[in-house]
């Protein structure tokens, strides 16, 4: 089974079993404490753990964490990019920066965690348990543009899956050429923007309709 980012799963657990806006009350308070200055590690350490716990509440749903690789990639490419400098005022032109690379660290340690802790969250919360649990404390077209554009993150990354997985049917198996992989990609990107916009204009109209 394929798993896309941040897609909801159906489930028993205490998380699943936790009301909506409580989740992602959670989901907000952690991110901004795990990105709020200053950096100490045992904030870090505290934020991972919550994190941990909520996996724990949630299922323990490890095909969903290893999606997340893409995380480590980014976060490793930024921290090559911080630490090296380029200074051309003296040879060897490159400069290692060592609290460049520890913040490059830190930022990727972050981001691992509060990627991780929303994509606990909306694996264990539905769309229409967002929107109902706005609708029932703001109420009107605020709590319904807001559930809306919550629900609409996990919906981008189900298209692009969903696309990707349909040029990998339509591709010939084997090695493929540097060309052949960007024109794939390119083809990719276009199909993935053309879903989005369409759905955001499904959207857009349910939401007039509904003023």
């Amino acid at each position: 089974m394929v798993v896309s980012l941040f897609s909801y799963r159906r489930g028993n657990s205490i998380l699943h079993r936790t009301p909506a806006l409580v989740k992602l009350g959670i989901l907000f308070f952690l991110c901004i404490v795990t990105f709020l200055e200053p950096v100490l590690w045992w904030k870090s350490a505290l934020c991972a753990l919550a994190a941990a716990i909520l996996f724990a509440l949630g299922g323990f749903w490890w095909p969903a964490l290893r999606q997340m690789k893409f995380v480590l990639i980014l976060g490793g490419l930024l921290t090559v990019f911080r630490m090296f400098q380029l200074d051309f005022t003296a040879a060897p032109y490159i400069r290692f920066v060592y609290d460049e690379m520890i913040a490059g660290i830190y930022w990727t340690i972050h981001f691992f965690i509060t990627t991780w802790t929303a994509q606990t969250i909306f694996e264990t919360t539905s769309s229409l348990e967002i929107q109902e649990a706005f609708e029932k404390t703001l109420g009107g077209k605020a709590a319904l543009v807001l559930g809306l554009a919550i629900t609409f993150i996990p919906l981008v990354f189900q298209t692009w899956t969903k696309v990707h997985l349909a040029s990998q049917a339509r591709s010939p198996r084997g090695k493929h050429s540097i060309a052949q992989t960007v024109r794939n990609l390119t083809m990719e990107l276009e199909a993935f923007f053309s879903c989005v916009i369409q759905q955001a204009m499904t959207v857009q109209k349910a939401v007039s309709n509904r003023s």
